[in-house]
């Protein structure tokens, strides 16, 4: 059934065939709708033009404007503009609006206040600041829209108050006005500079009346227990009536808040949908990208952010090689935690780590171009500044997957031509990247005004009705969403806009907030009555999230007593006729179209309570129930699959490592099933710098810049010829100190130099216990592969480890005879409890016995060299300058018996848990284990594993 309107514009379509008709509406999506359901309804629709007042002009005004060199400046481009001239006036030192309060809300405020004047036809010079309740305020308005004035014309600039002076007359026209439409002044003046032939339509009935047509007598409601249940509801009633998505329309009263979770909805059941007005910005992935962005320039560039966005897969490196993962393993390993300075350890990390060198270059060329957009003081950041490092980072990093993504990376580019104009005052970086966020967080992105064929379609309460679909859900009926606000408008206040009305002669020249309300509902109400065919309306009985009622809104009250057909029905009544609520699991249909509706149904009973519903569960998820039987065989007594022994199929040709390292094998003693997941699986801990302006140095970054101080004093001690000098000692230590605080800056001057109190006092316990020792230093640092390769340590029945190490330093005792030192920085007592191997876990003193034996006969260094000790120094202030060190000769064969088992235990895939459980209190893959260990606790000693275990168990047996 056609609508009075469509009908009415058909029939002058018709009458005027050779007439060029332009159809002015309020937007194109409401114009192209009205000619598609006119197609459908009546027939094919031919020359029609759709048209806003505003893009009318524009079309009309083009050539003039060219010829005189002016360019159109839209709304968008205007806010920002006052927005600028507000800070521009607060910085001169009008203290009205000081720049501290001009915020985006209040720069909104004013903006539409001076938009409304000027559309109106009141200039500066007609306003009287003892019109306005407070004389200061239109004092301050009048020196705003002074202000703006003079943009406009200094720029050359033309708004759409001032467009119907460039408009072209039309010949031989014919504007067909949309009802609803309400023109101000200046939008009158551009009808009436085009002249032609102007007709307004009829307008439709409001569909509360029993005469609009509204289809009251197939009308269905519902209510539901939840925000989230009645989109979920709706989703249900369209599938349980077989609907084609292409026949429906979803109005949702509250869109900013509903849009996304119907758009959730729609991507879990995969159904096509188009959204009226669109997704929010931050919905889609370069909208969450650049949320990210602005999140890190906020905390001080923190590196755990980017690692963040990497993870997430919002950001990726231009080239296509390296991967994201990359990336986070560089930002977490190379020590930068936050600060823009820090950042160039990137360097620094390219020049050490050959694997990760070209990520981490990458990476810093990155991350330095979106620097360059930001001044080194952020007191000196503007929104200009803010919105180019913005678009820099979403065009460097990801490409646009969609449409959703396209539209959000061309408004960050119209955002930084934008405030390139208008935006780039001095604001700080809070608040200039606040002004952004705030811009960004009002865009929508998707927008399809216009129905899709295969889609639903998913429209407002501010634009929804006119599809003329046959299916109509109207969700969230309920009076807070459909209630109009009638407050007023903060900066032109009703008393003030009838004195100005006064002034100008004009009683309605400026509209009331009452007038404005009672217009707005009008129009809504109308455009309501156009929908025909089959309505279901619902409303949230009760909003979970804050436990708050929601009561329905008087007009669906009324839509119900039209349905029933009595006038009196009450409340009570519209709340008896209603269904049971609906909720987010389950549903009214017996359609399960969500898996948590089939699950809830089998472990509900009829009597509303829970069954064991684990069997019913597992069946649906198989990961689960992969997880529920590996719990099961973790708990048992026997070591299997599930607890790191790997099947005969998997081990059939052994499984072999590239190289071994002492810290491997000590690894693999201590806990088997750790050493499985660094070597193996290739896992390795978040490694990330701790955001702490408490510290400089982490433990690593102290260890190595000791070790790097202890290296380079000893190398010169050797060439001067072995004469001890704290004075160069002191000078080397400084030195050190100094280029690591170049590579790694200090958060404070006070915690730098407490740090560096620490490690001197560390030096100074180095230099003591050198002082006492009797040995003479022969190699530091010595690495036992060369090339990237490995050192093939030969043991004696032939068989051949392949080694990769590098030993701290080598002492000869007497001719011939060597000591084998390697520092520790930590707590020397689980080295002195007289134990050589430790079960295992302390061997790369007796490895490094072996292996440098052989590298010094091997090279020719000394053909007859026997290493007769080999052990641990702590030349620290925790150590106490202590020393473990332990004799080696006579231990070959044992520690050779070690490594071999050693081997053979890794490659016959032996990875169970540690048999110590307190071994996992320090742990960083305890979260992945959980109770493992203590489920497992001395299964290693009963007779149906020690067969299984044998070679596992040859290591830890040495003492």
């Amino acid at each position: 059934m056609p609508t009075p309107t469509l009908t009415a514009l058909y029939r002058i379509i018709e009458e005027e065939p050779l007439r060029r008709k332009i159809l002015i509406v309020r937007s194109f999506a409401a114009g192209h709708q009205w000619v598609q359901r006119m197609a459908r309804t009546f027939g094919a629709v031919q020359q029609v033009e759709v048209h806003t007042v505003e893009s009318l002009a524009l079309e009309a005004a083009r050539l003039k404007l060219f010829e005189g060199g002016r360019r159109y400046v839209s709304r968008e481009e205007s806010r920002w503009l006052i927005m600028s001239l507000m800070t521009k006036l607060g910085q001169a030192g009008d203290d009205y609006v000081p720049t501290a309060m001009v915020t985006p809300g209040v720069a909104e405020a004013f903006h539409n206040a001076v938009c409304e004047l000027r559309e109106a036809g009141l200039t500066s010079a007609r306003i009287e600041p003892n019109r306005f309740e407070r004389p200061e305020k239109g004092a301050y308005v009048r020196r705003l829209l002074q202000a703006y004035e003079e943009a406009l014309e200094r720029d050359k600039l033309i708004d759409f108050a001032h467009l119907f002076r460039y408009a072209e007359p039309m010949e031989n026209g014919l504007l067909l006005l949309d009802p609803a439409l309400r023109l101000s002044a200046a939008g009158d003046a551009v009808l009436k500079a085009l002249a032609g032939r102007i007709v307004v339509l009829p307008d439709n009935e409001p569909f509360t009346d029993p005469n609009s047509g509204f289809p009251y007598q197939t009308l269905a409601m519902f209510r539901a227990a939840g925000t989230l249940a009645e989109p979920k509801e709706a989703f249900r009633r369209i599938a349980a009536q077989r609907l084609a998505w292409d026949q429906v329309e979803i109005i949702l009263s509250d869109y900013a808040a509903c849009a996304p979770k119907v758009h959730a909805l729609a991507r879990s059941l995969d159904v096509p949908c188009t959204f009226a007005q669109g997704l929010p910005f931050l919905a889609g992935s370069i909208g969450k990208a650049a949320l990210a962005a602005l999140e890190w320039m906020e905390s001080d560039f923190r590196a755990e952010t980017l690692i963040a966005a990497f993870r997430r897969g919002l950001l990726r490196l231009p080239s296509e090689e390296i991967k994201s993962s990359d990336a986070v393993r560089v930002l977490e390993t190379s020590g930068i935690g936050w600060g823009r300075e820090r950042y160039a350890l990137l360097r620094e990390y390219a020049s050490d780590q050959e694997n990760l060198a070209a990520c981490a270059r990458q990476l810093e060329e990155t991350v330095s171009e979106w620097f360059a957009a930001l001044p080194v003081r952020r007191s000196d950041w503007s929104c200009a500044h803010v919105a180019d490092a913005l678009a820099r980072w979403v065009e460097c990093c990801r490409e646009p997957a969609g449409r959703s993504d396209a539209d959000a990376l061309q408004t960050v580019r119209e955002l930084r031509e934008t405030t390139r104009r208008w935006g780039d005052e001095p604001v700080g970086a809070s608040t200039a990247i606040r002004l952004v966020r705030e811009q960004l967080e009002s865009k929508y992105v998707e927008a399809e005004g216009i129905p899709k064929p295969g889609s639903l379609f998913i429209s407002s309460l501010e634009n929804g009705g006119q599809s003329g679909r046959p299916f109509t859900f109207i969700l969230g009926m309920d009076e807070e969403s459909w209630a109009l606000s009638i407050r007023q408008d903060p900066v032109l206040l009703d008393a003030e806009r009838r004195a100005l009305n006064e002034a100008a002669g004009i009683p309605e020249l400026l509209e009331t907030s009452g007038r404005r309300a009672v217009r707005r509902q009008d129009e809504r109400d109308r455009r309501l009555g156009g929908i025909r065919g089959t309505v279901t309306a619902s409303f949230t009985g009760l909003r979970l999230s804050d436990q708050k009622e929601g009561s329905p809104a008087y007009e669906l009250l009324q839509l119900y007593r039209l349905h029933c057909g009595n006038g009196d029905a009450d409340f009570d009544a519209l709340f008896d006729a209603l269904p049971e609520p609906a909720i987010y699991f389950g549903g009214l249909t017996d359609l399960n179209i969500y898996t948590t509706d089939y699950l809830l149904g089998e472990l509900s009973t009829k009597q509303h309570t829970l069954r064991d519903g684990r069997s019913s569960v597992l069946a649906v998820y198989s990961l689960l129930s992969s997880g529920a039987a590996a719990v099961e065989s973790r708990q048992e007594t026997l070591i299997g699959a599930y607890d790191g022994v790997l099947r005969s199929n998997v081990v059939e040709e052994g499984i072999s490592l590239q190289s071994y390292s002492a810290s491997k094998l000590e690894t693999y003693a201590k806990c088997p099933l750790l050493f499985f997941y660094q070597e193996l699986l290739g896992i390795r801990p978040k490694e990330t710098a701790v955001y702490d302006r408490s510290r400089w140095l982490d433990p690593l970054q102290r260890g190595s810049l000791l070790h790097r101080i202890f290296f380079v004093y000893m190398n010169e001690t050797v060439a001067a010829g072995g004469e001890h000098d704290r004075d160069r000692l002191d000078r080397i230590a400084e030195r050190l100190l100094q280029e690591t605080l170049q590579a790694i800056p200090a958060p404070s001057a006070h915690v730098y130099e407490k740090e560096c109190a620490s490690i001197r006092g560390d030096v100074e316990v180095f230099y003591h216990m050198e002082l006492r020792r009797g040995s003479r230093p022969a190699y530091f640092e010595l690495e036992l592969h060369a090339d990237g390769g490995t050192f093939a340590l030969e043991l004696s029945d032939g068989f051949v480890l392949p080694l990769r190490g590098v030993v701290d330093r080598i002492d000869e005792t007497a001719p011939h005879r060597y000591r084998v030192i390697d520092y520790k920085t930590g707590n020397p007592k689980s080295y002195d409890d007289g134990s050589f191997y430790a079960g295992g876990k302390q061997v790369q003193h007796a490895l490094y016995a072996l292996a440098v034996e052989q590298w010094l006969r091997r090279t020719g260094r000394d053909p007859e060299a026997v290493v007769d000790e080999a052990g641990y120094a702590f030349p620290t202030a925790r150590g106490m300058g202590e020393e473990a060190m332990r004799a080696q000769l006579g231990k070959r064969e044992e520690t050779e018996r070690l490594l071999r088992s050693a081997v053979e235990a890794i490659r016959s895939g032996l990875f169970p848990p540690a048999d110590d459980p307190k071994v996992c209190a320090y742990c960083d893959y305890a979260a992945v284990c959980g109770p493992h260990a203590e489920w497992k606790k001395g299964a290693r000693n009963f007779p149906e594993n020690r067969e299984r275990l044998a070679p596992l168990l040859e290591v830890t047996r040495h003492g």
